[in-house]
């Protein structure tokens, strides 16, 4: 089984209709039986029940829709987790005289913060020149 036959099946049973998930994919009606009876001899049980007027999933049908819509959903989180993976996190203090802290630091922060949106600031003044 492959993510193109999970998706066909996921649309498949939310349309409810082979019909109409073929309309909504832009394949064949065909296609998508072949695609359900080709998943049905791979996991060896019937995932679809239908008839001229029914069609419901089989608890087994229901069973891997939800794996199939787990595992979409991961799939197409890919590219969120990877580009958070790399984003800078941590803490960092600033410290600098009161007066300076309060005429740059606010755009200062307000730009940081979208930058690095993981990061915690925590700001320290003085009023002389030791620390």
């Amino acid at each position: 089984m492959n993510l193109k036959q999970m998706f066909y099946f996921s649309e498949i049973a939310k349309s409810r209709s082979f019909s109409l998930a073929a309309q909504n994919l832009f394949v064949s009606q065909p296609l998508l039986s072949q695609t359900v009876k080709q998943l049905e001899e791979e996991l060896g049980v019937t995932l679809i029940y239908r008839t001229n007027h029914e069609f419901f999933l089989t608890f087994s049908g229901e069973a891997f829709l939800d794996s199939c819509n787990s595992i979409l959903n991961s799939f197409y989180d890919i590219p969120n987790r990877v580009k958070s993976s790399n984003d800078v996190c941590g803490k960092v203090t600033i410290c600098m005289p009161a007066t300076l802290l309060n005429i740059y630091f606010p755009d200062f922060l307000a730009e940081f913060a979208d930058k690095y949106p993981h990061m915690g600031v925590r700001t320290k003044t003085w009023t002389h020149i030791g620390l």
